[in-house]
């Protein structure tokens, strides 16, 4: 039986003394795994949100990216028309130092002409004055026609740099014409980036708010995840105390132990005297009792005498009118509640538990779930049970179980010297 009781308590540990309630703990099983649904319920929302906010994201940095192509293309454009505007500005230049050395050459022209007739004006005069005296009329007349000749090629020369002077005056024009035009391109250019810079940082906004969003959600996610995670742990480790607490009818665990030497508690009967103490005695090393450690001390008192409360607390166990005392004292006689007879135990305040055992009976007033105060009267001196004769078996545990079939388990580790607080 031992064996069986120590496997339990290395394969299940400690259970706290607050999980003494399954039903309680399963409730708040339930409320547990209903509040992990709601959180698996929230993860999958902020799964699909961060999932929507990555395509955003991913749509505006595609725009973004397609926006930048199309201004550095605008750019590029614009680049092209300032070159043109600047070739076009030197070509108008050129054609103006043409349209002034044409002018020039005009002036020129006619200025050499101007005077080329005033000397033929003067020759004239003077080359038929000369003609009448000599009569040379040959001379004069070739003369006249070499000055007509002259003449004609000036005049054509004039008219030919004319005709180049408006054919410039054409080109200056429609290069004008055409620098204004490159203008107006250059000022649509101008306004097509603008509006697509506008649209980029429009974009770019939304970029980045999605983002925002984006990280706001994945921290959300991750901190219910993290939520899951300790509540899947609290799940698991209720689920653990439960099943614990179904592998005992009852458990109860003290906290804080206090040292030895603080009495808190009073004799359980008149008799005082000891006739077995704590541990590893004579006659746990002798075998004859069944057991190698004895986990209490045996006060020798006769059958009937009174047994009373150590201290104030709650009954939590208790076995009346199920075993008779074993009159032949039979060694190794454990059927009757695994050896304990007739049995109360009580928890008290600090969670340490007293246990009353091989007793005649216990008060049939006294049920399971009453308070009693200390010096209460709680049974009677027997001998039920395994025992060599009448005596009260007095423990305390600082962690007790009752096992399924309901009477205390052999826990030697759980147990303290009742002496240390007598």
């Amino acid at each position: 039986m031992l064996k069986i009781f120590l496997i339990i308590a290395i394969l299940f540990g400690t259970i706290p003394a607050y999980a003494a309630n399954i039903s309680d703990l399963e409730n708040q099983l339930d409320e547990l795994k209903q509040k992990d649904k709601e959180l698996q319920e929230k993860s999958n929302q902020y799964k699909i949100l961060v999932s929507e906010k990555e395509q955003e994201v991913d749509s505006f940095q595609s725009e973004v990216n397609y926006l930048s192509s199309k201004i550095q293309s605008a750019e590029s454009d614009i680049a092209r028309t300032n070159n043109n505007i600047y070739l076009t500005d030197l070509e108008i230049e050129r054609i103006e130092i043409a349209i002034g050395s044409a002018i020039n050459d005009i002036e020129e022209k006619k200025d050499y002409t101007s005077e080329v007739l005033k000397s033929i004006y003067k020759t004239d005069k003077i080359t038929f004055l000369e003609t009448m005296l000599t009569g040379n009329f040959e001379g004069f007349w070739a003369s006249q026609q070499y000055l007509q000749s002259f003449q004609s090629k000036l005049n054509d020369s004039i008219d030919q740099l004319g005709i180049l002077y408006k054919d410039l005056n054409r080109k200056k024009k429609n290069k004008n014409n055409e620098l204004t035009e490159l203008a107006e391109l250059k000022n649509k250019q101008r306004i097509q980036e603008n509006i697509l810079n506008d649209q980029k940082d429009y974009k770019k906004n939304l970029l980045h708010k999605s983002e925002s969003e984006r990280k706001e959600f994945q921290t959300m996610l991750n901190n219910t995840q993290k939520q899951r995670t300790a509540l899947i742990n609290d799940i698991l480790r209720i689920e653990d105390e439960v099943k614990r607490l179904k592998t005992f009818k009852l458990y109860v665990e003290a906290g804080k132990i206090p040292p030895p030497g603080i009495k808190i508690f009073i004799w359980p009967t008149d008799n005082i005297i000891t006739t077995q103490g704590f541990g590893e005695t004579s006659f746990a090393r002798s075998g004859k009792g069944g057991y190698a450690f004895h986990n209490g001390i045996d006060i020798g008192s006769g059958i009937g005498d009174n047994v009373y409360a150590a201290a104030e607390g709650e009954i939590v166990g208790r076995n009346n009118n199920e075993c008779k005392n074993n009159i032949s004292y039979n060694l190794g006689d454990f059927s009757c509640e695994g050896g304990w007879g007739n049995w109360i135990a009580i928890k008290h305040p600090n969670e340490l538990v007293t246990l009353y055992t091989h007793l005649t009976s216990v008060l049939s007033s006294i049920k399971v779930g009453d308070r009693v105060e200390a010096k209460n009267v709680i049974g009677r001196v027997g001998s039920s049970g395994n025992v060599t004769g009448p005596h009260l078996h007095f423990s305390v545990y600082k962690e007790f179980f009752l096992v399924p079939k309901g009477y205390p388990g052999y826990n030697y580790s759980g147990t303290l010297n009742p002496l240390y607080y007598l």
